[in-house]
């Protein structure tokens, strides 16, 4: 050991021996304070860094689909060009906000403290603009009243309609879940219908095609590695790419409001079942 690095007052093997036995206890009550949570190593923060934004990457693709992007690209009037687009980005802030995928990270990083990681996302929405309770009432049924309100004026429907729906609601959690996918995931409907007639003669035509291709192929005498290349192509059914219609996005938004609700909002998987029903009334 360099005899530079040591503390003047080392000045023979006892005291050296001493110095040792001092760091050696500040090095062990460093490492308990890491497994407490108190310390992180930096190599980790590098890794959940990689972690969310391979996340956040994937979210924004799929809400940026090719289909989304032919309709966009389809609109003249500035005014709906400029809607959509918000709309879209929107619910891409939202998934980022809600998804298992996130929580997923950010639990892994908070060491699985679901007070932490509950409070951690609470921020999230925050810093997104997500958090709905405007008014200051202290009474629990007029914050329930607000809410109740809100989320029907964002369905476009009456109370009726989906009471049934809203007597499930019990905490301010659940609510404020309900009424951010409602008014951040609105752009569902611009989404073309699933089309299965269409699904069905786009697959016939594109193996007729790949049938016709080999024929030929073989006719011209095209080498064999060739050949199986084109043996070997599959319809792609874009459907399992993305978000490409309302049905597919419907039942993503209605998965992600369930994770949303159980694993943040402690809420009953029967219970969460049955609220993620009011998401068909967008």
């Amino acid at each position: 050991m360099d005899n530079d690095a040591l503390p003047k007052w080392v000045t023979n093997g006892k005291k050296l021996s001493h110095w040792k036995l001092v760091q050696q206890l500040k090095l062990f009550y460093f490492r308990q304070s890491v497994k407490k949570g108190k310390y992180i190593y930096r190599q980790k923060i590098e890794e959940y860094k990689k972690d969310m934004v391979s996340i956040y990457k994937e979210i924004l693709t799929k809400q940026l689909s090719n289909t989304q992007m032919d309709y966009l690209a389809s609109l003249e009037n500035p005014k709906k060009i400029n809607y959509y687009l918000k709309q879209m980005m929107s619910a891409a802030l939202w998934e980022i906000a809600h998804s298992k995928k996130s929580y997923d990270a950010i639990s892994k990083m908070l060491d699985n403290d679901n007070e932490k990681v509950k409070e951690f996302f609470q921020l999230i929405k925050k810093a997104l603009g997500m958090t709905h309770l405007h008014i200051t009432i202290n009474e629990t049924n007029k914050h329930i009243v607000w809410y109740r309100n809100e989320i029907v004026k964002a369905l476009e429907t009456s109370e009726d309609r989906v009471r049934y729906i809203l007597d499930e609601i019990k905490k301010m959690c659940e609510y404020d879940s309900v009424l951010s996918v409602i008014q951040n995931c609105t752009h569902v409907n611009t989404l073309p219908k699933r089309d299965r007639k269409k699904i069905h003669k786009e697959k016939q035509k594109f193996y007729k095609m790949k049938k016709n291709t080999i024929k030929y192929m073989k006719i011209l005498k095209a080498s064999k590695e060739a050949i199986e290349e084109i043996e070997q192509k599959e319809y792609r059914n874009d459907e399992k790419y993305g978000w490409v219609n309302y049905e597919k996005t419907l039942a993503h938004l209605k998965e992600t409001l369930y994770e949303e609700l159980t694993l943040i909002c402690g809420t009953g998987k029967k219970r969460a079942g049955t609220i993620v029903k009011i998401l068909e009334f967008i």
